[in-house]
This record gives structure tokens, sequence and C-alpha cells, in this order.
């Protein structure tokens, strides 16, 4: 029997995380953490919980000691930025324990969380992305609008889902949320218009034997990709794959593109697992138990079944009483 410990299960991830587990062939049991007694992924059938503090609190780090030692985890899939700088800080003393945090190393990890260094570093290598620059410097940013036409995109050097991001339609307009957020907050990027937006679940194992993606065409209703359908397509598969080497990814990463004149650009890249999760799992392609094999040194042991499907998502309610 294998332990595993998903954190955030309050979370799309954790609960994406959590389903895929669910429909693996191994033997798992699934410890679901969260700081909410009502977090969604905690109720899961067949499923034990466990209510952490804050990551900013000071006994946060002993009550997941605890838990690690009570439970016997032995994987843990961190979810929350918090999460995976402090696994990766305790990283020794885990792998003493036996414990294997499943994810990209700490310095992959905040390469691709900064939109403008993880665009720069595919631009260096030759991979098509959008144009980008920090938007702090007025020169930079007249030499930006001077070279491309708007509409352009703006949106946080760090951040997630869709917050603070802006789809620019003139100067005007760009002047006005600049001088209302601080300094070197944004990255200006040229704006890819395709109406259609992919988002690539990239698995490349550290042995270098297993190199392979599934690429959702989805559609996008608050930050979440709500419904969509497999994309078989084995050119984008390998620009996908050539993204994720480029950033160092190991593990799993969720790349995000748009197609432009039949040129595919990739204009996000998160080094860890996607809301989309267990979509890829029931077609297929189940990230979570390949990391689990991997960390075991069981990579023979993967299984790639992906298929062609479709998929749509629905509120689903939980009552406590």
């Amino acid at each position: 029997m294998h332990h595993v410990l998903v954190m955030a299960a309050g979370s799309p991830l954790g609960q994406g995380i959590i389903k895929s587990l669910k429909k693996s062939t191994l033997k798992i049991e699934i410890i679901a953490a969260d700081i909410d007694h009502f977090a969604a992924g905690l109720h899961f059938e067949n499923v034990h919980k466990a209510i952490l503090p804050l990551i900013k609190e000071e006994g946060y780090w002993d009550a997941l000691l605890t838990l690690i030692r009570e439970r016997k985890i032995q994987f843990i899939f961190p979810i929350l930025e918090g999460e995976h700088n402090i696994l990766h800080q305790k990283k020794d003393l885990l792998n003493a324990m036996g414990v294997h945090v499943l994810a990209s190393g700490l310095d992959v990890y905040r390469l691709c969380s900064d939109k403008y260094e993880s665009m720069k570093r595919l631009k260096d290598v030759g991979i098509t992305c959008p144009e980008t620059i920090i938007a702090g410097n007025k020169n930079d940013i007249n030499n930006f609008t001077l070279n491309n036409d708007f509409p352009l995109f703006l949106k946080p050097i760090r951040g997630v889902s869709n917050s603070d991001t802006f789809k620019i339609n003139n100067q005007k307009q760009l002047d006005a949320i600049l001088s209302a957020y601080p300094h070197n907050y944004f990255v200006l990027q040229e704006f890819l218009a395709d109406e259609n937006d992919y988002t690539a679940g990239v698995y490349i194992s550290k042995c270098g034997k297993i190199k392979d993606c599934l690429i959702i065409q989805r559609d996008l209703k608050f930050g979440l990709s709500y419904r969509g359908r497999v994309l078989l397509n084995s050119n984008l598969e390998k620009y996908c794959i050539d993204v994720a080497e480029a950033l160092g990814t190991n593990y799993s990463a969720n790349i995000q593109f748009k197609i432009v004149g039949n040129i595919p650009y990739a204009y996000e890249v998160n080094p860890r697992l996607s809301s989309t999760t267990f979509v890829r799992a029931s077609m297929g392609f189940n990230e979570p138990e390949m990391m689990i094999l991997e960390a075991l040194q069981k990579v023979q042991n993967i299984k790639i079944n992906k298929r062609a499907g479709s998929f749509s998502r629905y509120w689903e309610e939980l009552f406590f009483f």
C-alpha cells in the first residue's frame, strides 16, 4: 500500500489529483489535507482527511511532520507556492524519512513562475512564444508599442489563474492600468489572436525514457477549463515537449499555448500538474500515477494509452448537517 498526501484538497488541482489517484490501478491510501474543514476533497469517498494550520503559522511544519509520521506518508503532492517552498527547503530531511516530494525542483518552479524569465528562456533557445517585456521602464514600453500593434496583453509577472490580466486596446488604457498598480508588477505581451486555447500536460521522466504529452483544446470560464476535447497531434506534442525540456521541467508540467498562422506560441508554463489532470487521466494519461511509479523507480511499468474524447464540467454540491 502506498500512502499519498495531497495538499490543498479544496482546490480544483488538489481534487483533480485525488480523483486521478482513485482511478489508478496502484494500491493507494489517499490522505487529503487542507486548512478548511469544508474543503470538498476532504470528503471524497475512501479518502482520509487531515486539517493543517496555515503555512505562515508557527506550528505548520510540526503539524505536517506529525501527519507524515502518523499516516506513514511516502509521497506528497504540493499544490500552493508556499507548500512547494517549504517542502523543497526540507527536502533532505524528507528524503531521509523516505518521503518523495512529487514536483519539479525549486529552481524550475521559480523560473516558470516568472512570466518574463520563462518567455525569455524560450526565445533564447529559438522556441516560439509571444514577445514579452517587463512593463516597468517607459522607454521599453514605448519601443514595444511601436513594434507591436494593439491589442496587447498585460498580466502579472507572477500570478495564478486570470487575476489581474487585461487585453489592452490602446495607449490610454495601458497607461491607466499601469498607473494603478505597483512598479514592475506586469509583463506586457503581444496579443495572440487565436480564439482557441490549448492546454497540455507534458511528462518528462528524470531518466529521459518517457517524454510524452496530452493536449486539450479548451474553453475557459472563471480561469478554468470547463469543456474541451483531446487533440492528438504529433507536431504539437513535440512542440510542447521541446518547451518543457527548454525550461528543465521533470515529472509533469502544464503548457498553455495558442496557434497563430499555424505556429504554436506558448504563453505560460506551470511546472506542475493542472486543473485538467483528471481529464487527462480519464483519457489514458494519468500523470499522478506516473509520478509515483517514477519515484518508485518503476518507469518501465508506466502505461500510456491516450485516446481522443471530449469533456464538460459541472458543479456538484456537498452537504453538511
